[in-house]
């Protein structure tokens, strides 16, 4: 999930630091932790408030999710405008760091990448099932579907920290 990444990573090396570990280095001379949270909200919210307690400048969530949608093809990338957690699937949902979010659509807008944008809904537990796709699309308007996003950035905002979302589709 982070190969592209540790491709660009410079002065490489591995972290580990109050519990996280991954790289660490730097991305076109910015300080640059790639950290590995771990599958499902309660190791990504774990991990975030490890993260957010040494005081990075922002967040940038990267992995995998599910497409609720048969327009969105596996090798797509997601760049959700809004995350809805399990407990509130019908919204209010976390809202991405606007500027993150624009710099972001940006930097692939003159790209090949088919990219979207619209509602991610984070859930506790895989989603297969195409019906249970289709109905969690019909019931709360999200696009895709994963594990951690929601946690993610409910701490960061917690912690006043700005934090973005990209999801590749695996399926």
């Amino acid at each position: 999930e982070t190969r592209g990444l540790q491709d660009i990573l410079e002065n490489r090396q591995r972290l580990e630091h109050e519990g996280l570990f991954g790289l660490a280095g730097d991305v076109a001379g910015v300080a640059t932790w790639i950290v590995q949270t771990g599958v499902g909200p309660t190791p990504a919210r774990k991990a975030t408030e490890r993260i957010v307690k040494c005081g990075p400048r922002a967040i940038i969530a990267t992995g995998l999710a599910g497409a609720l949608s048969s327009a969105i093809r596996p090798g797509s990338l997601i760049l959700p405008h809004e995350v809805r957690s399990p407990e509130q699937p019908a919204g209010p949902g976390l809202h991405p760091a606007s500027t993150l979010l624009a710099t972001a659509r940006a930097a692939v807008g003159g790209s090949r990448i088919s990219t979207s944008t619209g509602i991610l809904l984070t859930v506790d537990q895989p989603v297969h099932r195409p019906r249970d796709k289709s109905s969690l699309a019909k019931t709360t308007g999200a696009i895709a579907v994963d594990m951690e996003s929601a946690e993610i950035l409910r701490v960061a905002a917690a912690n006043q920290v700005p934090a973005l979302v990209l999801r590749g589709i695996s399926d």
